[in-house]
């Protein structure tokens, strides 16, 4: 199933390293949390581009496609123009990540990484 979440995508690998020693660490430095510059560094464009099928820098809402991607797609078009760009896709991983940093200290902990997640998968990113 198709989502267009450049984020999601990259807080899945997230959480899933934080969970599992032998997934992708995002936690660069090994400090025991992930910081804004480790979150985005999870993020390359290769979530996004992999979705913008005709290159041209934006996701439509027929590339986005059906069920979660739809939903996610009408959210982070923030302009509602008809398409999300990378601007805007990189703005809802700053709010989500902003978000998930509940003891606002700039840093998610692994505990806020798996918090994330469980509200992810309930449909709540």
């Amino acid at each position: 199933m198709k989502t267009m979440l450049l984020t999601l995508a990259a807080v899945a690998v997230a959480t899933s390293a934080a969970a599992q020693p032998s997934g992708r660490n995002p936690d660069a430095d090994g400090d025991g949390k992930v910081t804004m510059a480790e979150f985005q560094a999870m993020q390359p464009g290769r979530f996004f581009d992999r979705l913008d099928k005709n290159g041209d820098g934006q996701i439509t809402a027929a590339e986005a496609g059906d069920g979660p991607g739809a939903r996610i797609f009408t959210r982070f078009d923030t302009n509602k123009d008809g398409a999300v760009t990378k601007a805007e896709a990189e703005a809802a991983a700053a709010q989500t990540f902003a978000a998930a940093d509940l003891d606002r200290d700039g840093a998610l902990s692994e505990e806020e990484l798996v918090n994330l997640r469980q509200q992810m998968q309930r449909g709540r990113p």
